[in-house]
Parts: structure tokens; sequence; C-alpha cells
């Protein structure tokens, strides 16, 4: 979150609500809900079938993969629901995270709706200074005789590969993450 967006909130004065406190208590019970309850359990089936695929069937696998987004989510929504409910306790207010994703048309609609918070950072702070920086702009000018008409996109789409480098190596710093993240950043430049 930019701390512009809850300076206010954080120094100004605020007195006890009632209302909010108990709404942050109803969304940390929400968040405990799906992270122990929800995802705990999914996490033990989920991790058993991906450990022994040859054991099952394919239905049991197409289960498995359910199962598995099903846990994603809520381990994850789970945890930010609980840090939402904390700060509204405490008087604030943090931006949603999560706009049911699953429900999504397309991938980058996807990840417009999935840790939207994650996504506007590196959006501010890495695409957009990449996108116009003079590196990039000589690039997309370089890059005229290959690409003709589309060498405007140059840019972009270099900014793009770096986020989802940067975003995979976030998410762990190992190359199946690297991999995974450029993976979907190729995806979203297609």
């Amino acid at each position: 979150i930019r701390y512009n967006e809850i300076r206010e909130t954080l120094f100004g004065e605020n007195e006890f609500n009632y209302e909010g406190f108990t709404n942050g208590l109803k969304r940390m019970l929400w968040g405990y809900f799906k992270k122990m309850v929800i995802a705990d359990c999914l996490v033990v089936f989920t991790k058993y079938a991906f450990e022994n695929p040859q054991l099952l069937s394919s239905i049991e696998a197409l289960l498995a993969i359910i199962c598995y987004f099903i846990y994603d989510y809520c381990d994850f929504s789970g945890y930010m629901d609980i840090a939402c409910g904390v700060s509204e306790c405490l008087g604030v207010k943090l931006p949603e995270n999560f706009n049911h994703p699953y429900f999504a048309c397309g991938i980058d609609e996807y990840w417009r709706r999935w840790h939207m918070t994650l996504g506007a950072w590196f959006k501010d702070y890495i695409f957009y200074p990449l996108s116009v920086s003079k590196f990039s702009l000589n690039l997309g000018k370089k890059s005229k005789k290959i690409f003709k008409k589309n060498a405007n996109k140059v840019p972009a789409i270099f900014g793009l590969i770096l986020v989802w480098f940067l975003t995979g190596l976030w998410h762990g710093a190992s190359w199946n993450y690297v991999l995974w993240g450029l993976y979907f950043g190729l995806i979203i430049i297609i």
C-alpha cells in the first residue's frame, strides 16, 4: 500500500469505532476460517495427491487440482483477511487484495484481481518507470528494423518481462518460480 493512501488514517486522530472494531473481528474470524479450516484441510489431500499422482484416478486427479486452487486462494486470502481485520479493529482501512480472481475471463484479468496491492506496486515502481526510461525508449527505436510497426510496443514488453521475472523471484528464489513468472509474463504479452 502507498503511504499517502493511509497516512491520515495512521497519524490522524482516531476515536474508537465499535462498528469498525466488530467488522474487523468478523473479518479476522473469516480469515482464520479460510486459512485454518479450509486451506489447512485441503493441503493434506493436495499434498498427498501431488506426491502420488500414479495412485489417482482421473476424477481424483481433477479433484486434487480443483482442491489445490481452493487451497491456494483460501490460504493466501485468509492471511489477507486476518491482516485487514486486525487493521480495521485499530481504525486503519487497508485496500482489498483480491477481487474474485477465479471469476476472471482471462489470465490478464485474473492477475489484476489476484494480490492487487503487489500488482499495483510492480506497476507503479517497476513497469511504468522502466517502460518510459531512456533505455527502453532507445530499445524501441533500435528495434524498428525488426518489429517495424510494433516497435513502439517493445518498451512495454521489456517492462512486462522484467515485472514477471521479479514476480517469480518474489514468490521464491529458485528457478521454478522465476520460470513460473516468465511463463505468465509471456502469456500476457502474447
